[in-house]
């Protein structure tokens, strides 16, 4: 029976609907909120996924990856699109840059084939194609299946002034800020509505003669910081060489600086090879340490992989960890294989 409360709320709802139209208010103990989180779309970093985010890129809303130059944005994107598409769903890119690599990409597994491209020619354009592009996609996907919209990057993506000032030009102070503030709340709520997961990507800048504290910040604004639910900070640490010149590699960090799903702050550690991409064994046995779960001197082998993927209870439920599969993708040094401080970790 409900009580006095649930009632008073109830009578609230319909008032609010008489006025306004069934979709503008409910009871959010009865579902159907556009902001409840049904679905994740997975990383391809299994310690990401289920460690910093909540099983993975959160569906219906919007988030920010950011980092400096080569630090892995664009291969963390591939690996996004491809489990998109693995998922049955459609993924969209905006390349901004143009510098999106068929044979790169490919490398993580996307279909090139089913892969929707935008080059876009300014931020006006990029919203009206993100726009039609979303919507498209929601008329065949029906909200059943993922939509990932990717745009690499905020940055390099100049405002219509810019264009029509061309090389050489002005630039009119504010203006991509102004831009990101008057679409994003479009876009949040296109992509709540279309079960769309807006995946931006910016880059970082220095802000000029800061003394104090940290003077990194990001182009666009603060628009994307307070519209994106979530805020992944990718930082390139330790190379990998063979030998003493072929650089083959680089361990990567990704810190959560805002995450309205779990506890924000949380850090992972990744290997990335250039040659094969993401090698994952690594990354959960040394997640595995850092959470004391298994001695620190532990080996990375396949019965020990084994017992971490266990002690951190992901050998369970709808996608358990599989330490073959793993392995498979590890990188196997030669006795030549050596690390270098690239001066950026942590």
């Amino acid at each position: 029976m409900p009580t006095a409360q649930q009632r008073a709320a109830e009578e609230v709802v319909a008032a609010v609907r008489k006025a306004f139209g069934r979709e503008s208010a409910l009871v959010l103990g009865a579902g159907g909120s556009l902001a409840a989180v049904e679905m994740v779309v997975p990383t391809g970093l299994p310690v990401l996924d289920r460690w910093v985010l909540p099983g993975g890129l959160p569906v219906g809303r919007m988030v920010e990856l950011f980092g400096g130059e080569g630090a892995g944005k664009s291969s963390l994107v591939a690996s996004a699109l491809a489990a998109t598409q693995k998922m049955g769903g459609i993924a969209i890119v905006a390349d901004t840059e143009y510098s999106l690599s068929p044979e790169r990409v490919a490398l993580f597994g996307v279909d090139l084939d089913s892969l929707v491209l935008l080059q876009p020619g300014h931020l006006s354009e990029l919203f009206a194609q993100a726009q039609a592009a979303i919507t498209a996609a929601h008329a065949i996907t029906k909200g059943k299946r993922p939509i990932l919209f990717a745009w690499d990057s905020i940055a390099m993506t100049p405002s219509a002034h810019e264009v029509e000032e061309g090389l050489g030009g002005t630039a009119v102070p504010g203006e991509r800020a102004r831009a990101m503030s008057l679409n994003c709340p479009i876009l949040a709520r296109v992509a709540a509505e279309t079960n769309t997961c807006l995946l931006f990507v910016n880059q970082i800048r220095m802000k000029i003669g800061v003394m104090y504290g940290n003077p990194e910040t990001t182009p666009g604004g603060h628009a994307v910081k307070h519209f994106s639910s979530v805020r992944l900070q990718i930082r390139r640490g330790k190379a990998i060489k063979e030998g003493k010149a072929d650089h083959i590699g680089m361990y990567v960090s990704v810190t959560s600086l805002k995450n309205k799903h779990v506890p924000p702050f949380r850090k992972c550690r990744a290997e990335l090879v250039y040659a094969t991409g993401w090698a994952n064994a690594w990354s959960v046995l040394d997640h595995a340490k850092d959470r004391a779960v298994v001695p620190p001197a532990t080996k990375l082998d396949a019965l020990s992989l084994g017992k971490a993927i266990q002690a951190l209870g992901w050998d369970d439920g709808p996608t358990p960890l599989d330490p073959a599969a793993l392995l498979a993708q590890e990188y196997v040094p030669s006795a030549t294989a050596v690390l270098e401080d690239e001066g950026e970790e942590e």
